[in-house]
């Protein structure tokens, strides 16, 4: 994807959905935080999170804290109101809502003059939209570079039969996988989640 905008807050590098401190009790007034602190707390930790994970497959964090808010909200967000959320110029929230749109995760809607904004409500609808797009404008071109090479490989001298071997079993690991990433974004979020449950059950427990 094309921006790189870092993260804006300064957050622990915990991979906690809830940092259970947020529920001790008040030492002044002696009881729990206020429930709206709690949903405060848990969503702020969830954005952030979120744009952790984004980091982790190569996109900007602030990218995936967009679309964690949108994920948020069923009935849908306005780029200044994302903007707000996260302490983030609504220039470059418009710009990552354009980059996911780009990518068909995320729709906008003309309401009232302005653009409000949705995403899928189950993440296995976007993870495989995603994995489409990926696979069409990365991987494929990786897949010509290597199909070419090897076809070079195969013009090897007849004594250089180990290169050749190798370069030809690479390709077909290659031609494999990309079949195998093909298969997994045909498949739907309902079949997906059904074909993980059955792996890991016929799958021996380390």
């Amino acid at each position: 994807m094309p921006l790189r905008v870092g993260p804006l807050l300064a957050e622990p590098e915990s991979m906690n959905a809830l940092d259970l401190r947020s529920l001790e009790q008040d030492s002044d007034s002696g009881v729990f935080a206020r429930p709206a602190a709690q949903s405060s707390e848990v969503r702020r930790k969830f954005v952030n999170n979120w744009g952790r994970l984004a980091a982790t497959f190569g996109m900007p964090r602030e990218l995936g804290r967009v679309h964690a808010e949108l994920f948020l909200t069923e009935e849908g967000r306005d780029a200044r109101s994302i903007a707000t959320a996260l302490e983030v110029d609504v220039d470059t929230v418009r710009a990552h809502l354009s980059a996911l749109m780009d990518f068909g995760v995320v729709r906008a809607e003309r309401t009232a003059g302005e653009d409000r904004y949705h995403t899928a409500r189950d993440p296995w609808d976007f993870f495989l939209e995603i994995m489409r797009q990926r696979h069409r404008r990365e991987f494929m071109p990786l897949l010509q570079l290597v199909r070419d090479t090897a076809a070079l490989a195969r013009q090897l001298p007849h004594h250089d039969t180990a290169t050749r071997r190798q370069v030809e079993l690479f390709t077909k690991f290659v031609e494999d996988l990309s079949r195998l990433i093909e298969v997994f974004a045909r498949m739907g979020s309902k079949p997906m989640a059904l074909a993980l449950k059955t792996f890991a059950k016929m799958t021996p427990r380390i």
